[in-house]
């Protein structure tokens, strides 16, 4: 049993990465794709969740920056499931940026002030 027990490791932990570099590609497909019915300019979309462990440390970040600019919109993912299929989101936290009605850039994972900041040219 315990040359197997790497093994059993090692195949869940390609499972996981596996999985999480299949939402990434899926969710990046949607840089270009057209949103209509959004505000003209750029504009920074948060997809959260509640129950999402990095976004717990994120999302003060975000409504700090959304409180002190009018281009950041938090989207609760539970609340507005819609948008997030919308959006094309699969994973919590991520960030959609939509320049013009045109998805720009999809990052997916916490982000720091710093880079959040960088995105949206501040």
């Amino acid at each position: 049993m315990g040359d197997v027990l790497p093994w059993i490791v090692g195949v869940l932990a390609a499972l996981v990465a596996g999985l999480q570099l299949a939402l990434w590609w899926r969710m990046r497909r949607a840089v270009g794709r057209r949103l209509e019915g959004l505000p003209a300019g750029r504009r920074l979309y948060y997809f959260h969740s509640p129950r999402c462990g990095p976004c717990r440390g994120v999302t003060p970040v975000v409504a700090r920056l959304a409180a002190e600019r009018g281009d950041v919109e938090l989207v609760d993912v539970s609340a507005e499931p819609e948008t997030a299929r919308r959006f094309g989101v699969l994973a919590t936290p991520a960030f959609v940026l939509v320049e013009g009605g045109r998805v720009v850039q999809v990052l997916v994972g916490a982000q720091s002030e710093r880079r959040l900041r960088a995105l949206l040219g501040a």
